[in-house]
């Protein structure tokens, strides 16, 4: 089965589609496509293929928090590592696949 998380910021105006895949192995299928140059730096320092070890670490151990100060030193409000972590514990059915949501009421 594949997870599926659709990301689109209104304060950037980009969109990102995350794919994570189990497969009968370790390793979890992670693809990630957008238009945000930022974002795709991120994907390619995490790789397609990511030990499920990793992927459900500590936030001071996760890959992929790990590999955002590298990628993105800058759009610190960014709603996207987020979302690619929701999108593998969904996978690993280590979290429900509910939509999530940051909505200003002012």
């Amino acid at each position: 089965m594949t997870s599926i998380v659709e990301v689109f910021d209104d304060n950037c105006g980009y969109k990102t589609l995350i794919k994570v895949s189990k497969t009968s192995s370790d390793p979890l299928i992670l693809e990630i496509q957008t238009n945000c140059s930022f974002i795709k730096k991120l994907a390619a320092a995490i790789g397609s293929n990511i030990s499920r070890m990793e992927a459900v670490k500590s936030f001071n151990q996760n890959i992929v928090y790990n590999k955002l100060g590298e990628a993105m030193p800058g759009c610190t409000p960014c709603v996207v590592p987020c979302a690619i972590i929701k999108a593998i514990w969904a996978e690993l059915g280590m979290a429900l696949k509910k939509n999530a949501k940051i909505q200003f009421t002012t």
